[in-house]
């Protein structure tokens, strides 16, 4: 309580928090681009943070945010995803059909790519991902091609190992964790299939409303859960 952002060791122990909030978040190892900010400060748009301290940075430009692009409205410029790569912040707009793309460094205006409600984003060795109308679709040079729509259901949340292994959360019924290979076959599942109860005995084996996602660099998997209470992130063994 009081931090809407914290960083932690892959222990899981606090090393700092800031008064921001995010609904996304990407890094580029050395930064925080945040998005979604609903909670002490409501920053527009993409505000990005130092990932040692976590204070505010202003990109190259001068800017302290990424704004949408024009054409939208308050009710149509809500973030609905954010990644990183190669140098370029990828922002989706899900409300526009829309993906924007940022120069990582000076913020500016690197283009726009139209795309059927796109949602989360995460970034894979060679391509962009993105969850798509239930569905994930692979990105390349600015096109979008259908991946995954099998041992999905309503997903939620996308994140990429290192070995290009491919996790998405599941909101529907199932309440897990789909897990792919880097061609998009089916492998496995993380968690107990219809996840856990809303009231009564709790089961650690299950999730409950899964969402935001990453790999560390031990092979472990950390899910943060999308409700208020409890307020869970859980670690799971990824194989």
């Amino acid at each position: 309580a009081g931090s809407g952002i914290i960083r932690t060791d892959l222990d899981g122990h606090k090393k700092w928090g800031n008064l921001h909030c995010a609904s996304y978040m990407a890094s580029d190892g050395k930064r925080l681009f945040t998005a979604g900010d609903m909670g002490f400060d409501r920053s527009p748009g993409v505000v990005v943070l130092d990932a040692a301290d976590g204070r505010q940075l202003a990109f190259g430009g001068g800017q302290s945010n990424l704004l949408p692009p024009e054409g939208g409205s308050d009710d149509t410029n809500t973030v609905t995803g954010l990644a990183y790569r190669n140098g370029t912040v990828f922002v989706s707009y899900g409300a526009r059909n829309l993906i924007a793309m940022y120069n990582a460094d000076s913020g500016a205006p690197a283009g726009t790519m139209t795309i059927d409600r796109p949602g989360h984003l995460a970034a894979g060795a060679d391509s962009l991902l993105a969850i798509c109308a239930g569905a994930l679709v692979r990105i390349s040079n600015g096109a979008a091609t259908p991946f995954i729509a099998n041992h999905l259901d309503d997903p939620r949340g996308i994140a990429v190992g290192g070995d290009g292994t491919i996790y998405v959360a599941n909101g529907g019924a199932l309440q897990n964790v789909s897990v792919f290979d880097a061609k998009g076959n089916y492998l496995r599942s993380i968690g107990k299939a219809g996840g856990r109860p809303t009231v009564g005995h709790y089961d650690p084996s299950g999730m409950l409303e899964p969402g935001g996602m990453a790999i560390d660099k031990n092979g472990h998997l950390w899910v943060a859960e999308i409700l208020e209470s409890p307020t869970r992130i859980s670690e799971w063994d990824a194989k």
